[in-house]
């Protein structure tokens, strides 16, 4: 079984449950495998967990909460690091866009060969991101 950990910001639009939904469905349609999902985990809660996969769309940010929203990231990147089994997937461009910032900021030479980005520059060819997905659990 797969073990699918996400997390998606309340400014999901139409709702956080439809993003979840979304989310779940297009990772079933890849991998047509015994899948388990878990919604609303937080970066710093992987510690403690085995996870396969890990989804997060996390940009939306409102004024004030930048120093929240970097501190997540900022352990989403300790993560990547710790976690070379698990596949982490940065869903939105804003999400792409604090991951980035992050890692100019804090670590500029991370090498992240277990992350891949299903974000709108990217996903314009969505049979290529499939593969990515697929060759992952090869």
């Amino acid at each position: 079984m797969i073990k699918v950990c996400m997390l998606v910001d309340f400014m999901a639009i139409p709702t956080e449950d439809d993003e979840y939904t979304e989310i779940e469905c297009l990772i079933k349609d890849i991998l047509e495998c015994e899948i388990s999902f878990e919604r609303g985990v937080y970066p710093h809660e992987l510690s403690n967990k085995k996870v396969d996969i890990y989804v997060i769309d996390y940009g939306g940010v409102l004024p004030g909460c930048e120093s929240m929203i970097a501190s997540h990231f900022r352990e989403l990147v300790n993560q990547v690091e710790n976690k070379q089994n698990t596949l982490f997937i940065i869903w939105t461009t804003m999400t792409l866009n604090w991951y980035m910032e992050i890692i100019k900021k804090d670590n500029p030479e991370l090498q992240h060969p277990n992350v891949i980005f299903r974000e709108e520059r990217y996903f314009t060819d969505i049979d290529y991101w499939i593969k990515q997905v697929k060759k992952w659990f090869k």
